[in-house]
């Protein structure tokens, strides 16, 4: 088996059609998919065995797991010990496969440790947005830009089991988290053509689409597991300095947010403790006018954190 591609799967009896659909179009050979359902209480599960049952008959394979142990990261993890592929895959469950993407990158495995791509994103309203994923400096890039979401690569299954899987103990931004631990790893990265594959939605029910005031915990408490990964990092005091620089810049990104979605004292008190962090008046001072410039809806604001990191803060 080539390719594994691990979906968990929560309660989401109502997008499962649209993912199946799209999963019985993929033109690769050796693929199989393993549904792992997270307690789902509605009709997700029956779905997922109607799906194994027809692609039964088509030639596709199809595991069908039950995850008792709640979290997205553990029915991940479940799905990767039960994997065989020499690549893995993680998918989201409401989201939509773009059938072309193993067959695009099956010529470039070679010794890859990961093959990536960028994803389009979809909003609500119907518009549509491919997620950035800047090369000039991977890890610098993923942090302020998410550049390896879920849905944003293939990894080998000998580099996977390097890193000890998801962490169960994050309910947010557990794919930035891993994303991070990979890269610090400096995995040979090959990229497939340049254009976006899948549509990833965002909606109410993802967790992408929650209200930021609900869910910042969660965020803070990856921001905390990341910055104490960069310190243990062996970096050299000058690069590790710009990451950690980036991932304030990150949660400033998040007070951002909250800020617009009306969480103004919130935001201005959490910005406040984050700039605390810069002991350099010059660079506080930039990172407080890029976050008032954020908090109006400027426009391309991670990117300007990017090029700070680097012209500022001495990134190679």
């Amino acid at each position: 088996m080539l390719f594994s591609i691990i979906i968990p799967i929560l309660n989401r009896a109502n997008y499962l059609p649209r993912l199946f659909a799209s999963l019985s179009q993929i033109d690769a050979e050796g693929v199989e998919v393993l549904l792992v359902d997270n307690g789902s209480i509605d009709n997700s599960l029956h779905l997922c065995r109607d799906f194994q049952r027809e692609q039964l008959l088509k030639g596709l394979s199809v595991q069908v797991l039950s995850q008792e142990k709640p979290s997205a990261s553990s029915a991940r993890n479940l799905g990767a010990s039960a994997a065989k592929g020499q690549y893995l895959y993680f998918f989201d469950s409401d989201d939509e496969f773009d059938p072309h993407f193993l067959h695009d990158a099956q010529p470039l495995i070679g010794t890859a440790d990961l093959l990536s791509a960028p994803t389009l994103m979809i909003f609500p309203d119907g518009s549509t947005k491919k997620r950035a994923m800047p090369r000039g400096h991977l890890l610098l890039g993923h942090l302020l830009a998410g550049s390896f979401s879920t849905q944003s690569y293939l990894i080998k299954r000998d580099f996977w089991e390097n890193f000890g899987g998801w962490n169960e103990n994050l309910r947010q931004w557990d794919d930035w988290e891993l994303g991070v631990r990979l890269l610090l790893h400096h995995p040979v990265v090959n990229w497939l053509p340049a254009t976006a594959y899948h549509r990833i939605y965002q909606h109410k029910e993802s967790q992408t689409g929650a209200p930021l005031g609900q869910v910042l915990p969660f965020y803070q408490k990856a921001l905390l597991e990341v910055e104490e990964q960069l310190l243990r990092s062996g970096r050299h005091k000058s690069e590790r300095h710009a990451l950690l620089s980036a991932v304030k810049a990150k949660a400033l990104l998040l007070c951002g947010i909250a800020h617009r979605q009306g969480e103004k004292e919130l935001a201005n008190s959490l910005s406040e403790a984050t700039l605390k962090w810069f002991s350099n008046p010059l660079i506080k001072g930039l990172f407080r006018s890029i976050y008032q410039y954020d908090r109006c809806g400027g426009r391309g604001t991670w990117r300007i954190y990017y090029l700070l990191c680097r012209l500022f803060l001495s990134v190679k």
